[in-house]
């Protein structure tokens, strides 16, 4: 094989890779880290660099996991048949074996676990454990017989997991302590996430009630998504005001970020499920990364 088309072979897995790994969806882990690193420096003065990548790169690995892990359960439950709605899938486009988008899986949670050594070394067994319980929530989410993205418990995976896990072990990791201020936050980065998920299964309504899936829509339908939602939203901003409180600069640049909410919920509202909603993904994506940096500026400004 030549120079070329080695180059070339090494070019086209990384493409498969990053778009098997919804980069899209990586806000859902960095937001969290970034938001409780800050936390940490202005709660406690404390601020390791080196402990706060490894932190970013070992949940951006583990996200990247979950989604190589469905994208192979979505395939054998049928969920990505022709005109699927949402970004194409690496098995349902048969670029890659079943076996292979597994192994992607297997090898992300991998590095996810190299990576956090340094981590377990700092922050001893609670990381430990931690990490242990991440692993292993990551494969039954979506990529295990069990599959909780099937029996209706991914909406508290994605609050556990993407909320308070991330928000309160990333602390604990900068600072060796625990506060009651992380329920607040981590409920916030969780109920972010949560709504992601629901604008995924508001989407995908259709495909995910051939496939037997249990979540918010394909059991109560539509309109309870629409309002799990628009509460899951008020949630985060009703959360505001315990900012508002402590830190007020924080609070309120975070809350100027309501509007915005606002509008995108009404434009999924009266959208059919259609791949429009890719780009409300997008925009929900953006939007939790807009509320965190307008959070963190509170601190900074």
């Amino acid at each position: 094989m030549s120079l070329y088309q080695l180059f070339k072979s090494g070019m086209t897995l990384i493409k498969a890779f990053a778009q098997g790994a919804r980069l899209i969806t990586l806000p859902a882990v960095g937001v969290p880290v970034l938001m409780a690193t800050v936390w940490a420096f202005y709660h406690r003065g404390v601020f390791d660099k080196n402990l706060f990548i490894f932190t970013l790169l070992s949940g951006g690995f583990i996200q990247c996991a979950v989604n190589f892990f469905n994208d192979v359960l979505d395939f054998k439950k049928g969920v990505d048949q022709e005109g699927r709605k949402g970004p194409p899938r690496l098995t349902a486009q048969e670029r890659f074996s079943q076996k292979q988008v597994m192994s992607f899986g297997f090898i992300s949670l991998f590095l996810a676990c190299i990576i956090a050594l340094p981590l377990i070394i700092s922050g001893g067994w609670p990381i430990l454990a931690l990490g242990l319980v991440s692993c292993l929530l990551t494969y039954l989410y979506s990529g295990s017989s069990f599959a909780m993205a099937d029996k209706g418990a991914s909406e508290l995976f994605v609050i556990l997991f993407f909320g308070l896990g991330a928000v309160g072990g990333t602390y604990y990791i900068q600072t060796l302590e625990w506060d009651s201020s992380l329920i607040y936050l981590g409920l916030q980065c969780g109920f972010w996430a949560l709504s992601i998920l629901l604008v995924n299964y508001l989407r995908d309504e259709k495909e995910d009630r051939s496939a037997g899936r249990k979540n918010l829509v394909t059991l109560y339908g539509r309109e309870w998504g629409l309002l799990g939602l628009a509460v899951t939203q008020l949630l985060i901003y009703l959360f505001c005001f315990y900012w508002l409180d402590t830190h007020p600069k924080a609070g309120a640049l975070s809350f100027c970020t309501l509007p915005l909410s606002a509008v995108l919920i009404y434009f999924i509202a009266v959208t059919p499920p259609s791949p429009l909603y890719n780009r409300y993904l997008f925009f929900m994506s953006l939007l939790y990364s807009l509320f965190g940096i307008a959070w963190i500026a509170g601190f900074v400004l």
